[in-house]
């Protein structure tokens, strides 16, 4: 059986190939965990696209959650949560990662910044995109909308921000896990059961992106009704899990 660390050097390697132009080299984050205490991430500035498995770093949970209440970085604590402290730490990311992978049904987290997403999310139409569907594919890729994040300073105030949206997302939502996260003027954070599906996400709503903004240009975009939306979402069987409300 592939292990978990096997899955994740997968994901990094297939979201940081440079011909699909969902990360530039020495950017992005990808983490798993099979166990809530503990997780698994790509160490800061590494090219995922030759991640290796000997470069992952494995992290207590906890040691990194503690970092949300902290009043800067915390760097010491981000260094302490490693349990093989002679690996390269992870950047300050890894703290919203240990958040996310909390989740029920979330495994796998990719945070990108694909080219197309970005013009969307650094334009006025950014909320809008996030908020609506054009086509089937984005039903059934990550659900009905994606949670839309206004821009913080990147680090613990923008990890804030997303575990706040996603919280507000799930009380709107009967408590569902989303599996998008869009961020105005920084990029996505896909997540879900297996690197697969990550995968699938993040390519989704990259190709969503270049269609929205081809559209745009030619009158629209035409979003399907609310209706349609919600027929396509129950047909797929993709309804996210339920969750409880983490903070």
């Amino acid at each position: 059986m592939t292990s978990i660390v096997e899955q994740l050097v997968w994901l990094a390697r297939e979201v940081g190939r440079e011909s699909l132009q969902l990360v530039v080299p020495g950017d992005g984050t990808v983490s798993a965990s099979s166990a809530k205490d503990r997780l698994f991430v790509s160490p800061a500035n590494v090219f995922l696209n030759r991640l290796e498995s000997d470069a992952v770093a494995e992290c207590d949970a906890g040691k990194l959650l503690e970092l949300f209440d902290m009043p800067d970085s915390g760097a010491a604590l981000l260094r302490q949560s490693q349990v093989d402290p002679n690996r390269t730490a992870p950047g300050i990311d890894a703290v919203l990662h240990a958040w996310l992978l909390q989740l029920e049904g979330v495994h796998f987290v990719a945070q990108l910044n694909p080219v197309a997403c970005l013009q969307v999310l650094c334009s006025p139409g950014g909320e809008r995109f996030a908020g609506h569907r054009m086509f089937p594919g984005e039903v059934t890729a990550f659900g009905s909308q994606a949670v839309y994040v206004p821009y913080s300073d990147v680090g613990i105030l923008l990890a804030r921000e997303v575990r706040s949206k996603v919280m507000l997302s799930q009380r709107r939502n009967q408590g569902q896990v989303p599996r998008l996260v869009m961020i105005q003027n920084y990029g996505i954070i896909a997540m879900g059961p297996t690197a697969e599906s990550v995968l699938r996400t993040a390519l989704v709503a990259e190709k969503a992106a270049t269609v929205f903004v081809g559209s745009t240009r030619l009158g629209g975009p035409l979003f399907l009704a609310p209706q349609q939306v919600a027929r396509l979402e129950s047909s797929s069987g993709n309804v996210p899990r339920a969750s409880l409300i983490k903070p």
